[in-house]
């Protein structure tokens, strides 16, 4: 018999990206077992609430950054990498991602994604404690799309038809991709290890060759549509990616070219006629989806971007990327074996279940807990409440002053991320409009509003759970 007693929590940083799909798994867990979720955004989770022997489905934190807000300390921690298959991360952000001397101690199950991601680790070291689990993106995409995305299907179709889809993977305008932030940001995770000169390096150049493939592909994006007078081209920004800088790059753009960031990506790709990327792990998505997809690298390296191969047609050379997009005969090529070691996911809908599994084995005994966090008149925890906003004033006066943030990265550690850029990661999530995505994801006959229960515990925080008949 399951333990009714289970609480899993799942946190939410980017909206747009993690949101359709990690509610889509919290109900999947709801309905196919007695445990309750918490759903919510990474900011607001613990602002008014403590856990205790909770479930966190935490993202890959960087374990300096953990013991600084330690959940891990009174909780269960499964790691499951949000950014999709570490199979196509570089050697260098492994070893910062996956720091498994400090990560060891504060992380209970490492999930993965697919086989091609424990090449990438020391295996050995977690073996006891890994298991394979699929993507969490790739397990939503077997939900009822044509109703969770009605209304967005129904704008793209009729406004942009037979269109060619182009997805930006990096944000070259934001101050962490510069090599200075870099070098502190990699400091400050490994400390003086050995090599770590040598690993900087690596960083940096693997870092400018991304840079270099992305504004390939924006030269790319404008050819394309001069090419293509009759149709729409659809160039869609990396999430940190600045507007400001697209619009500035694309001027001059032609009128077919149209630069939008709106809804999630997923109906973009699922309505295009193409999709056209430099290393975005959206293509994912498109295999999935059974779309056509183009790979272009112009500086592509094995040692880089090897598993980007994988996916074909895949072009170095400008010219003949273009002569193919003309073309009439678009055929796309995937491996079903190299597919299903990059993810289960591929072959299987089994993410909820396989995770389910997991927590019977290792953790049925656990009774968890949330609790309140009393509101006090205490003087000295008052001082802090009013400190921390003091803190919290001038680190955004710095953090909007280039110049001081620049000063800062070459000296000391890089400031955190704007309020401005938090609020474009995640503003609010409501009651509603997880009580109508629950009737979109499935079938009424198999999964109701009725058979799920919804409470808003605090900002931007559920509780999911079965209604008892």
């Amino acid at each position: 018999m399951e333990n009714s007693n289970i609480i899993i929590v799942i946190p939410i940083e980017i909206k747009i990206r993690e949101f359709l799909s990690k509610l889509y798994l919290a109900l999947q867990i709801v309905q196919n077992s007695n445990f309750k979720v918490i759903i919510g955004g990474q900011r607001f989770l613990t602002r008014k609430i403590f856990f205790k022997n909770c479930i966190w489905i935490d993202k890959n934190t960087q374990p300096k950054h953990r013991e600084k807000y330690p959940i891990h300390l009174d909780n269960k921690i499964l790691m499951l990498d949000e950014e999709g298959p570490i199979c196509f991360q570089h050697k260098s952000i492994i070893k910062e991602r996956y720091y498994l001397k400090l990560l060891c101690k504060q992380v209970d199950m490492f999930l993965f994604s697919g086989k091609f991601d424990l090449k990438k680790i020391n295996y050995r070291k977690i073996k006891k404690k890994t298991s394979l689990i699929g993507n969490i993106k790739l397990n939503f995409l077997n939900s009822n799309l044509n109703k969770v995305f009605f209304k967005e299907n129904l704008y793209i179709r009729k406004k942009y038809k037979n269109y060619i889809f182009i997805t930006g993977h990096y944000p070259s305008a934001i101050v962490r991709t510069q090599d200075e932030w870099i070098k502190s940001v990699t400091r400050n995770i490994l400390g003086n290890t050995g090599n770590l000169s040598r690993h900087i390096s690596s960083k940096i150049k693997f870092n400018n060759l991304r840079k270099k493939n992305y504004i390939s592909l924006l030269e790319l994006t404008k050819k394309i549509a001069k090419d293509n007078p009759q149709r729409n081209v659809v160039f869609r920004k990396h999430p940190l990616e600045s507007f400001s800088f697209i619009k500035k790059y694309f001027k001059n753009k032609p009128k077919n070219l149209k630069i939008i960031y709106k809804y999630s990506v997923t109906p973009w790709i699922a309505n295009s006629a193409l999709h056209i990327h430099a290393g975005c792990q959206s293509s994912l998505e498109t295999i999935k989806l059974k779309k056509k997809l183009v790979t272009y690298m112009p500086y592509y390296t094995k040692e880089c971007f090897s598993i980007y191969r994988n996916f074909k047609p895949f072009f170095f050379n400008e010219k003949k990327c273009l002569e193919f997009i003309k073309s009439k005969k678009k055929n796309t090529k995937f491996s079903q074996k190299k597919l299903n070691n990059i993810s289960l996911s591929f072959s299987k809908n089994c993410l909820a279940k396989n995770l389910i599994k997991i927590i019977n084995k290792n953790f049925k005994n656990l009774k968890s807990e949330i609790i309140y966090k009393v509101h006090t008149n205490n003087i000295n925890d008052i001082f802090k409440i009013n400190l921390f906003r003091v803190g919290s004033y001038v680190k955004s006066i710095i953090n909007n002053n280039k110049f001081i943030r620049n000063i800062l990265i070459r000296n000391y550690l890089p400031m955190s991320i704007t309020k401005h850029d938090k609020n474009v990661k995640f503003k609010k999530i409501g009651n509603q409009e997880i009580k109508k995505l629950i009737i979109a994801f499935k079938n009424k006959k198999n999964f109701t509003k009725d058979s799920i229960n919804v409470k808003k515990l605090s900002d931007s925080t559920f509780l999911i759970s079965r209604n008892e008949k």
